[in-house]
């Protein structure tokens, strides 16, 4: 008698478990994992930035009609204060602070400022060298170029600049990539 009862039960749980899977259809496949495309070089995230600003040039230089960048920046008091954010970026940036260890902090920032301000519309004279000659020995590589332009885009966002003055500074330093990038 206890065999009969325990054949019943597991007869019973071979009907509920077989109506079960019946009633739940075949088991999903396995679905296949896409292969990610493998990550755009440097020179390809380069190549996609200039793209970007000769696309968006025409707006780019009607922003500019209606109200200059420099004006946008918020002048030369917040224009200094972006190249004093620059400097300590990028002195604390893992891909290119070793560019920055012989680099006197005040000479940075008033170079740097001077030259915003005069490339944005602002009156300032830019006494340093042109970006070819400042550039030169560094080696610059494509991967150097966009960490920096990182910390352009990270203290321009900490300082509460929009994506129009962002991109706009983007591209002005962008079209100095053939100066100033030695290595692509």
């Amino acid at each position: 008698m206890h065999n009969v009862t325990f054949l019943k039960s597991v007869f019973t749980a071979v009907l509920v478990l077989g109506s079960t899977v019946a009633l739940a259809g075949p088991a999903p496949k396995a679905e296949k994992t896409p292969v990610a495309a493998p990550a755009p070089t440097d020179a390809e995230q380069v190549a996609g930035l200039q793209k970007m600003c000769a696309d968006n040039a025409a707006a780019i230089q009607k922003r500019q009609a209606e109200k200059s960048l420099f004006e946008r920046l918020g002048k030369e008091p917040k224009i200094q204060t972006l190249a004093e954010k620059l400097f300590g970026a990028h002195s604390k940036n893992s891909k290119i602070g070793h560019l920055f260890v012989k680099v006197q902090k005040e000479a940075f920032v008033k170079n740097v400022t001077a030259f915003l301000v005069n490339g944005t519309g602002g009156k300032a004279e830019y006494k340093g060298k042109d970006m070819s000659a400042a550039h030169k020995d560094l080696k610059i590589t494509n991967g150097d170029f966009l960490a920096a332009g990182g910390d352009v885009k990270g203290a321009m966002t900490e300082m509460g600049y929009g994506e129009n003055e962002v991109q706009e500074i983007v591209c002005a330093l962008t079209s100095f990539v053939p100066v100033v990038v030695a290595q692509k």
